[in-house]
């Protein structure tokens, strides 16, 4: 392979505000998210044991951290019920009407934008489900006027579409 063929097609740098994510279970929250956290990725290391010592080969079960989201609170906690919501019909249902199976669990697309707000990648994380809500202040002190708060979610995939 050349030197000219080894070089990037896009010199590019992502910047941190060059996103937009769609929650399919949230339709009130895509307008109202302040920061995402990409989750990391990793494939243990299992032990083949041997007579000296065990020896470390690559696992064959892929692990994926949480996806947290940091979100403005809307002035009629709209969003962040439905978050709440979500939670309460999974964890503690008051009755077996509310109650939400896991194959009801949707998705989450999160478009990564050019700095030309064009997107140019979307990556999808299926199965996804809320697992914490954070708490929230609210401060008369604050010189800070908005209210954020932070939801945890796990997902049983990752899937990336540059075809767009």
């Amino acid at each position: 392979m050349s030197y000219i063929e080894r070089q990037p097609i896009d010199r590019n740098f992502l910047s941190k505000d060059n996103f937009s994510a769609v929650f399919s279970n949230f339709p009130k929250m895509e307008y109202f998210i302040q920061s995402f956290e990409f989750p990391g990725v990793n494939v243990p290391a299992l032990k083949q044991p041997s007579y000296l010592k065990g020896i470390d080969v690559h696992g064959s079960l892929i692990e994926y951290d949480d996806l947290s989201i940091s979100f403005a609170i809307n002035e009629d906690f709209s969003n962040y019920r439905e978050i709440y919501n979500w939670l309460t019909k999974t964890g503690t249902p008051q009755n077996l009407k509310e109650f939400e199976t896991p194959d009801n669990l949707d998705h989450c697309t999160l478009m990564i934008t050019s700095n030309n707000k064009n997107t140019i990648l979307k990556v999808r994380f299926d199965k996804i489900f809320p697992i914490a809500l954070s708490s929230f202040t609210l401060d008369t002190t604050s010189e800070h006027n908005i209210v954020t708060a932070t939801a945890t979610f796990k997902f049983n995939s990752m899937t990336f579409d540059a075809n767009i």
